[in-house]
This record gives structure tokens, C-alpha cells and sequence, in this order.
């Protein structure tokens, strides 16, 4: 994978003291972005063709966004103010959320991923029409509730929100069950908000951390963990795990897995 190559090139980079040698990494990583520029332009292509227009767009925001962490991470490797391990641990995080953004599009452009819930939403009025008819009781509260009693709906979008019920439902509740089997501590957040909210308080990441600086003095710095969540929350991730405890936003995840309800 070419997005694995410019991150090795970037780690060798980081660490990398003779300058002809880094010169010379340097122009690899100039070609291989040349590469992923070339891809950049196919994906594109590739969902204009068989994606709807929401996850077209979602796909080649994600494909940017990562295009632009390997730039970030080529300018810190030229940064000759920061110190070595000032460069590494710098290009780490972005290595992990490049690596969270490329695990996402993966799923999202898989088949599986484009259609794993929504054959069993199709076939729900079959197999459970008691929860399915609660569901579009639910869907059509929803939708007069965002734009008043005298709205009409359309099936289009009573399926619509239908289906982001259902959504909601079976992730939940995959969730859930993930967490008996395996044995983890989940908590998930029905809205991005309320997960932003946690972390801001301090609830899921300590509000600051302790370093020392260049003179070997331990100080007190508040924990960049807690910008770089926060922003890997907006850009779509579902959540991130800290050891055996998964924090999950439901909304991120809904939105992720409805990306192509109409394929």
C-alpha cells in the first residue's frame, strides 16, 4: 500500500541524521505522493460512478484529509526546530489518525460495508413486522417533530430515517454484545456532541500531562490527546479504544454505515 510506504519514508525521515540520506528519502516521498495523487484521482472516479452523492463525498473528503496528513508530516520532518523525538512523536499522530481515516474508507468501499445493514432493514417487514412497524411509527414522530404536524411525508424519506433507526439499533446492540464476548468496558455516546463533551471534562483522557522540557524539568502541559480526539471525532471516526475500555459515538457510526443506503 502506497500510504504505507510514504509512512515508513516519513519514520525514516524523522530519525534520519545524514543529510544526503534524507535528501534522497526525500524524493521518494515526493514520488510515492505523486502515486497516492494518481489514486486520489481514481477513487474519485471510482465513486462518482457507483456511490451515492453523500458517501462519493465522504470517501474523497476522507482521501484528502489524508493527503494532507502526509504533508503535515513531511514539513515536521523538515522542522529543524523540534527535536527528534519532538518530530517522531509528532508524526505518530498522524500516522494513527491517517491509519484510523484509511480503516474507515476501506469498510465504507467494501461490499460488505456498503451493504451489511440494509438487507436486513429490506427483509425486517418479513421477519420481525411487530419491530418493524414500531420503527416506522417512530421514523414518521421523528420526521413531524423536526417539520411540523402538517408536513407530508415522502416514503422516501420515512424509509430514510426508518433505516437510521434501525441503524441505531443494530449497532447499539452489536455493541453491546461485542462487549460480553470480548470482554471490554463500552461506552457510547448517542451524539458526537455528548462524546466531545466527555472529553473536554476529562472524564475518558486526563486534562494534562506531565513532560519534561529540554532542561530535564518535569512541567505540566495540558494533553494534546484530547485536541487530536477531538478532531479525529469530527472528521467521522466512530471512537477509539484505551486498553480494554471502547468509547464509540453512535452518530459517527450510524452516519458511517449509512453512507450508501441507496446503492
Amino acid at each position: 500500500m502506497k500510504q504505507a510506504e510514504a509512512q515508513e519514508i516519513q519514520r525514516k525521515i524523522a530519525q534520519e541524521t545524514d543529510v544526503d540520506k534524507i535528501e534522497k528519502l526525500r524524493g521518494q516521498l515526493v514520488t510515492i505522493n505523486n502515486e497516492i495523487n494518481n489514486e486520489i484521482e481514481r477513487v474519485e472516479n471510482l465513486v462518482n460512478k457507483h456511490l451515492t452523492a453523500k458517501h462519493a463525498e465522504a470517501v474523497k473528503k476522507v482521501t484528502r484529509l489524508q493527503t494532507e496528513l502526509q504533508l503535515q508530516a513531511i514539513e515536521i520532518s523538515k522542522d529543524e526546530s523540534l527535536t527528534k523525538k519532538e518530530r517522531n512523536e509528532k508524526i505518530q499522530r498522524l500516522r494513527n489518525r491517517f491509519n484510523g481515516l484509511q480503516a474507515r474508507k476501506e469498510q465504507s468501499l467494501s461490499k460488505d460495508g456498503i451493504m451489511k445493514f440494509r438487507s436486513d432493514f429490506t427483509l425486517l417487514q418479513d421477519t420481525d413486522k411487530a419491530r418493524y412497524d414500531a420503527i416506522v411509527d417512530q421514523a414518521s414522530e421523528n420526521i413531524l417533530a423536526k417539520k411540523g404536524d402538517s408536513h407530508e411525508i415522502t416514503p422516501k424519506e420515512l424509509d430514510a430515517e426508518a433505516y437510521d433507526i434501525f441503524l441505531g439499533q443494530e449497532i447499539e446492540n452489536n455493541n453491546n454484545q461485542a462487549a460480553n464476548v470480548e470482554g471490554a468496558k463500552v461506552t457510547q455516546f448517542k451524539t458526537t456532541e455528548e462524546f466531545i463533551k466527555a472529553l473536554r471534562a476529562g472524564v475518558i483522557l486526563p486534562l494534562e500531562i506531565e513532560i519534561k522540557n529540554e532542561a530535564g524539568e518535569t512541567i505540566t502541559i495540558p494533553n494534546p490527546e484530547i485536541e487530536s480526539s477531538i478532531q479525529f471525532l469530527r472528521e467521522g471516526a466512530d471512537g477509539f479504544n484505551i486498553g480494554d475500555e471502547v468509547y464509540i459515538s453512535l452518530e459517527n457510526r450510524i452516519s458511517n454505515e449509512n453512507g450508501c443506503r441507496y446503492c
